[in-house]
């Protein structure tokens, strides 16, 4: 009962990131720049998690439904949060998972390569934004806030994956 609790928080967290996103930061936004606090979570969760089809298959499901709500062209956010969630537990097996400094670094390489994919895909459609100068004032900045933010989002995927295993290792 207590891993369906768990697998069933976990689904209702991603729920939850999703609205935060559109309501919360559209109110605490600076100079024009959101956190992204689903990423934020599909990183946490990658790294606070024993399977790696789990954590890709949080990925898709954030990213799909991102799509689904928000998303322009769909699709896009489905494959990149999988990939980053994939991402973030082949690298996670070689570090100590366990270490907010590891899960903001790896925010901050998350954040850097969405964002400047979305960058490049504006790019080649208007052609109309320098790489640098976007990068400096939009990419660098987006994730930085990002990476803020996963000081809390980190200790709860934390609480989160340790449930179950407390009492099974009592018994």
């Amino acid at each position: 009962m207590e891993i369906f609790m768990k697998h069933f928080i976990r689904a209702v967290l991603v729920l939850v990131f999703l609205i935060l996103q559109s309501t919360f930061c559209q109110f605490i936004k600076i100079w024009d720049i959101m956190p992204n606090l689903v990423l934020a979570y599909i990183i946490s969760l990658a790294l606070t998690s024993d399977d790696i089809m789990y954590a890709g298959g949080f990925g898709f499901a954030a990213g799909l439904l991102w799509d689904i709500t928000w998303g322009r062209v769909f699709g896009v956010r489905t494959l990149l949060f999988m990939y980053i969630a994939i991402l973030a537990y082949r690298a996670g097996e070689y570090v100590y998972r366990k270490n907010i400094s590891v899960c903001v670094i790896f925010t901050l390489v998350g954040a850097v390569i969405t964002e400047s994919i979305f960058f490049a895909a504006n790019f080649i459609l208007t052609h109309n934004a320098s790489f640098w100068q976007s990068f400096f004032r939009t990419i660098v900045p987006s994730a930085a806030y990002t990476a803020a933010f996963q000081l809390v989002i980190y200790n709860l995927c934390l609480k989160i994956s340790k449930m179950g295993k407390e009492r099974s290792s009592s018994v």
